[in-house]
Parts: C-alpha cells; sequence; structure tokens
C-alpha cells in the first residue's frame, strides 16, 4: 500500500499479518532545493557576478549551467562537487564553480545579458531548474564627424570595453563595436 505524508512525500507501507510487523520506507521524491536569494542582477562591463545558489538533494548533485538569449542557446558547464568539474572552451577562463551550484563569471561582456539556468540532477536522475537574468550595462559611444559640411554621428555600443592598445596587443584590430544608430546632419 503506498500513501502520500504530510510533506507529499510518498510513503510505503509493508504488512505481513502473519507475523504482525509493519516496515516504513520513507522515500523523498523531489528532494531536491535550490534557493537563491537574488534571481534578477545587474551589472556593469568587466563586472564580474556570482550566480549565488545553495544546492541540497540526497546524495551528489550534478549541477549543469545554461546560457540563454534572443541569439544563442549554450551550455556553460557540468560538475560534482569534490567529483569532477567540465566547463566549456567558451567559457573556461572566466567561469568559477562552486561546490553549492553557485557560478562566478567575471570580465562581464554586454552579450553577456540574457537568461542563465541552473539544472540540479541527483543520482536517482530526478531533477530542478532555476533561472536568472542577467543584465549587463554597456558603454555607449558616441562617434562625431564632421565630413566636407556634414556631421555624422554613429551610436555604437563597446561589447569588450576595451582599448585600442589592448586589443592590438591581442591581434584584434577589427572593430569590435555594434552600430546601433547612425545620423547624418547637413
Amino acid at each position: 500500500e503506498t500513501r502520500q505524508n504530510k510533506v507529499d512525500q510518498p510513503t510505503r507501507i509493508k504488512t505481513n499479518l502473519r507475523n504482525f510487523w509493519i516496515q516504513v520506507d520513507w522515500t523523498q521524491s523531489g528532494a531536491i532545493s535550490i534557493q537563491s536569494p537574488q534571481r534578477s542582477l545587474t551589472r556593469s562591463v568587466q563586472d564580474d557576478v556570482v550566480f549565488s545558489v545553495d544546492v541540497s538533494c540526497r546524495g551528489i548533485p550534478t549541477i549543469h549551467w545554461t546560457f540563454m538569449s534572443a541569439a544563442v542557446s549554450r551550455s556553460i558547464g557540468t560538475w560534482q562537487p569534490g567529483v569532477y568539474t567540465n566547463i566549456t572552451v567558451d567559457y573556461r577562463d572566466r567561469v568559477k564553480p562552486y561546490n553549492n551550484g553557485s557560478m562566478g563569471l567575471s570580465d562581464l561582456r554586454l552579450q553577456d545579458a540574457g537568461y542563465y539556468v541552473v539544472t540540479v540532477t541527483e543520482t536517482e536522475g530526478s531533477s530542478k531548474d532555476a533561472g536568472f537574468v542577467l543584465k549587463v550595462n554597456g558603454e555607449m559611444i558616441w562617434v562625431l564627424m564632421l565630413v566636407t559640411g556634414w556631421i555624422l554621428i554613429i551610436q555604437t555600443y563597446d561589447f569588450e570595453h576595451t582599448s585600442t592598445a589592448e586589443r592590438l596587443q591581442r591581434g584584434r584590430s577589427q572593430c569590435p563595436f555594434s552600430i546601433k544608430n547612425i545620423n547624418l546632419y547637413s
């Protein structure tokens, strides 16, 4: 016979009428807990952020973080505290995994803005998700040019927030900007 106990966890009761004994097997379904003090975060370009969670479950959890935006969805990394860590190449230099399930992301870029999902899977295979929203404030750059009597104003976003000298040192002389708006006045 199976019935639900007070906290909606299944309880199995086995009876043997010949010997008059009862064995109670308390099992917990959905025993995964993901606690977080803040699910909506705002940071600036080049800041660091910690997606703070406190994960609990039966056994050693498998923690998986995913990034989603309007343009992309990609895996960030998977780890089991004290067992293994596997961070994808795109994030390897910027992600710090924590044993409680939290994840640190350093040197933020405008394109890091989006939705982050942590999936916690326990040994038996059940899982639970929690989502976070990250807004990244970037620096807008206005370029004003006077071209033969015309004023050209270009509004851009600095995605990398690095100086030209730093980009040249890394061998990246191409423009890291995204043009948002162009106005031409005479």
